[in-house]
């Protein structure tokens, strides 16, 4: 299936979502030898492509979490159609490869033990929280190889369009 097509974000002025940036930003968040063979928890999942991409590249198991029902419904949906795409991989516990849950990500990583994946990734997801210090220390304590995080600033912040309270910066 083709994720970028089906996702809302492609009509957003900044950073719309196309087949080229998505398959760029997939690459560089997670590149073959990172998830090959291993565990991948991907947060605030959306549309799962992150997942997929992941179970493309030889992943054993893939979780979306996603506070979105709609977009949770839809992921699961997708990532079902796109089960024959993936390279052959001994099942995981279960059977299934991967999982789609809806809950909110503070909700999600508390219920987790300490090392419960190999890699967990968040793109586009810490500055939808208060304290996004503590969800990064979640994060780490559920990580047994790494941790993977893609942070977007719109462009108005970075050039000083929208005032962000510091004193230091006009």
């Amino acid at each position: 299936p083709c994720f970028a097509a089906t996702d809302e974000r492609q009509r957003r002025v900044f950073n719309p979502v196309t087949a080229t940036t998505l398959v760029g930003k997939c690459a560089a968040l997670l590149p073959p030898p990172l998830v090959r063979g291993r565990t991948v928890l991907d947060l605030g999942a959306c549309l799962g492509a992150m997942c997929h991409w992941a179970l493309c590249a030889g992943a054993s198991c893939a979780v979306a979490v996603e506070v979105q029902p709609d977009f949770c419904a839809r992921a699961a949906e997708m990532l079902a159609r796109a089960a024959h795409t993936w390279p052959p991989h001994a099942a995981a516990e279960g059977g299934k490869r991967f999982a789609v849950v809806p809950c909110g990500v503070r909700e999600y990583l508390s219920s987790c033990a300490d090392d419960s994946f190999d890699v967990v990734v968040g793109a586009g997801l810490l500055h939808c929280f208060v304290d996004p210090v503590d969800i990064y220390l979640q994060m780490c304590r559920v990580a047994r190889v790494a941790v993977v995080v893609e942070v977007d600033q719109p462009e108005a912040f970075q050039v000083g369009a929208f005032a962000d309270g510091d004193p230091r910066r006009p």
